[in-house]
Order: structure tokens, then C-alpha cells, then sequence
């Protein structure tokens, strides 16, 4: 049997502290590691003490007259045996390791967890984060793990800290909806998909990548430009496509932005002579920008700054065909409607519906835009090819721009047009 206390030292201890790893050679890319300093003060020392006397009087109760044998508190080896309960204290002082071979205290930061050096609160002046595990003062920087405590609690902490990571998930990207079934359509994503069975369905191709997480495809953008996340597997004519999606950040510098590609051209394959590309010489994922329509996903709508183009233009918002830039109704116009102000941090959706040349796109379950594309356009020879057109063509695909923009629940109903 074993007894042990457990406390919490003392908030405050200006005697401890983190500070650089007083050994030169302690580093670890090019810094000084850390160093945790831990100093019990009186208050700590009577705790100690306190629990110590209640682990013998513990003790004597378990014994019940009885003689008992001490062992040795980490090797297990023995110390005293047959002797009388009320003499632990002697076999087994109360002090540490480094003070009596059988201490039963264990040293300063072997068993300790340290915790609450960032803690949480409402209050800036009493602790370093706030209630959602962020800095006080600071926008998008996050903390987890048993530093936030305020107070450490019991041990083992970790599954608290665990605890708090998964909340502070749930905060930055609350679980998508459930996949359900809708007549007609069928998933081409649903988040029960293992990695290696999603990715050999969905390709890559461009800067950065999609990660597969907990029931969504996020989106991680890096310096090499856009990406594109295509599904490989199957092309499509005329179609209904529904999915969900989800910016952490839809506002602010470097705000989330990112679309839905729809009936592009194979990547992977060399662009047909006299298409108006590549928007980017030697990036693939632009092939979708050239040969196909973008549903765009921008709430600041920013501009090409490769064209000096200002900010916030329709065309270049959430829920429009990206870059058609004339508002009506004739083809070649878009006919945008959306005033949706989407929220952070929540699930929104898309329903677009691609009918020979024309677009349309409810957000939210609100019309957002309307387009038909204009068959006296020279470019429209080689945008929006149905696969009946032209057999590599009709891809549909996600984009990664900027921001960790999520998607799930991706799912299409192919629609037959109707013989009069």
C-alpha cells in the first residue's frame, strides 16, 4: 500500500521562476533552453509537513496494532520490517531524498508539475490569457496545456490540459455539422474517409497543402502561391454541389480567402494553345483559375495587387464568381445579391448549381449570385467545359489562398437536363 500527499505550492514565489539555463551548453535551435527554478517558501514547507503527519496517522489506522513493514518510497527495497506503525516517521523521515536515503519527500521538479505560468482570467493585470486560452493584447496567439491554470488542482494534470486543448479547438473550429443523407446527392467528402483512401480520390497540385482533420479538409497555404485540392476521381456535366465551410479569421490582415473551383480542366495536364493563362507561369493550380469558375470566399474581397486592384469590389467577395466583374442579368454579367456578413468561427455553407452556362450560388440558403456565361466571349471556348465538351475537363476543386479556411460535407447531385 501506498500513501502519499499531494499540494499545491504557493502562488506568486518571486523565488520561482523561469529563467535561461544557467549551463551554456543546455541549447536548442541557437537559444538557451528555459530553466524552471522552484523555492518552497514557510507556507509551502507547513503544508508539507502537515501532510506528512497525516500520511503517518493514515498509517497507524491501516495497521490497526498490527506490525508492518516499511519499504523504501521509489526502490521498493525494504527499510523496516515487522516494526510498529507509530515509528514510520523515523524509517521514513520527513524530509528529502537529497537529505536522508530513505526521505520520503520527493526533490523539487521530479514529481512536480508545474503549472499557471500563463494563466487564465478575465482580468489583464492578474493573468496572461484570457478565458479562450488567448493572450491578453494579442490576436491570434493561443495557449494550451496546464500552463493556463489558474490553479493546478490535482495531479495528473494533463487530463486537464488535454480537456482545455480540445475546448480551445472547439473554439478556433467548432466540429462541422453531421453528414446526412440528402436525396439524390452523394459525398465526395464526409470526414469518415482515412487519409490515404481521401487523398488518392482527391489530388494536389500548387503552393501549400490540405490537412485532414477531425471531419474537415483545412486548408494550409504557404509562400508558393495557391493550391488547389481537385477531386480526380470523377468529372462532372451539369451538377448541384453542397458543402460546408468555415473561416477561423474572415476579417483583418492577412484575412481568410480561398473558393470552390468548378468544371476546370485536368491540371496535370499541358493547357490547351490559346488559353488566356497561366494566371501563374508554373503553378498548376492556376490551370483552374484559367479554364474554370471560382465561387469566391473573400469577406475583405481583396484586390490582385499584381493589377493594382483596390479592395472590396462585389466580384471579388464571398458567395460571387470570382474576377466577373459586370453586375446584370444579360451573360457575361453576374446578378450578385449577397449582404451576408459572415460570422468567424462558424459553419456556413454553399449550394451551387452549374446548368450548361449558367451559375448559381445560394449561401447560407439565400441567393448570393446569379451568372450565365456569354457564348460570344473568345475565353468561353476554353471556361466552364462541360466533360461532354471536352473529355479533361469538368473537375471541381478547393482552393488554399490564405488563411486555414475548412471545408466538409462536400457532396453532388448530377443533374440530367430534361428532353422536351
Amino acid at each position: 500500500m501506498t500513501i502519499r500527499g499531494i499540494g499545491e505550492m504557493q502562488p506568486n514565489n518571486s523565488a520561482s521562476n523561469v529563467t535561461l539555463d544557467l549551463d551554456p551548453s543546455q541549447v536548442d535551435f541557437g537559444e538557451r533552453k528555459a530553466f524552471v527554478n522552484l523555492q518552497p517558501n514557510p507556507k509551502d514547507m507547513q503544508l508539507w509537513e502537515a501532510m506528512d503527519k497525516a500520511s503517518d496517522e493514515l498509517a497507524v489506522v491501516f495497521a490497526n496494532g498490527h506490525k508492518i513493514d516499511f519499504l523504501h518510497p521509489v526502490t521498493g527495497a525494504d527499510v523496516q520490517l515487522g516494526a510498529d506503525a507509530t515509528s514510520i516517521a523515523a524509517a521514513i523521515p520527513h524530509v528529502g531524498r537529497d537529505q536522508h536515503p530513505s526521505g520520503r519527500r520527493d526533490p523539487l521538479g521530479s514529481t512536480h508539475h508545474e503549472a499557471g505560468t500563463l494563466r487564465m482570467g478575465d482580468d489583464p493585470t492578474a493573468s496572461v490569457t484570457d478565458a479562450n486560452c488567448r493572450f491578453h493584447g494579442v490576436k491570434n496567439a493561443y495557449v494550451v496545456g496546464p500552463a493556463l491554470f489558474p490553479t493546478i488542482g490535482s495531479p495528473n494534470p494533463m487530463l486537464t490540459g488535454i480537456a482545455l486543448a480540445r475546448r480551445l479547438g472547439d473554439h478556433l473550429l467548432p466540429p462541422p455539422p453531421a453528414a446526412v443523407a440528402e436525396a439524390g446527392f452523394r459525398y465526395l467528402f464526409d470526414g469518415s474517409e482515412k487519409s490515404a483512401d481521401l487523398f488518392a480520390k482527391w489530388n494536389w497540385v500548387g503552393g501549400g497543402n490540405f490537412v485532414l482533420a477531425r471531419r474537415t479538409l483545412i486548408a494550409q497555404p504557404d509562400s508558393n502561391g495557391i493550391g488547389l485540392l481537385y477531386y480526380a476521381a470523377e468529372q462532372f456535366d451539369d451538377f448541384t454541389l453542397r458543402l460546408d465551410f468555415c473561416l477561423p479569421h474572415p476579417r483583418g490582415n492577412s484575412n481568410d480567402n480561398s473558393g470552390v473551383f468548378l468544371r476546370f480542366r485536368n491540371p496535370k495536364l499541358p493547357e490547351l494553345p490559346g488559353t488566356p493563362g497561366p494566371d501563374v507561369p508554373g503553378n498548376l493550380a492556376t490551370v483552374a483559375v484559367d479554364t474554370g469558375y471560382e465561387v469566391q470566399i473573400d469577406e475583405e474581397a481583396r484586390g490582385d495587387t499584381r493589377k493594382g486592384e483596390l479592395d472590396g469590389f462585389l466580384f471579388n467577395r464571398t458567395g460571387a464568381i470570382y474576377k466577373v466583374k459586370t453586375i446584370g442579368t444579360s451573360p457575361g454579367q453576374q446578378n450578385y445579391t449577397n449582404g451576408q456578413r459572415l460570422a468567424a468561427g462558424t459553419w456556413h455553407s454553399f449550394d451551387i448549381t452549374v446548368t450548361g452556362r449558367k451559375y448559381e450560388v445560394l449561401l447560407n440558403g439565400q441567393p448570393s449570385t446569379k451568372f450565365t456565361a456569354d457564348p460570344a466571349d473568345p475565353n468561353e471556348r476554353f471556361r466552364g467545359r462541360m466533360r461532354s465538351e471536352d473529355p479533361d475537363s469538368g473537375f471541381i476543386g478547393l482552393q488554399a489562398h490564405t488563411g486555414s479556411v475548412a471545408f466538409a460535407n462536400v457532396r453532388i447531385r448530377s443533374n440530367v437536363p430534361l428532353t422536351v
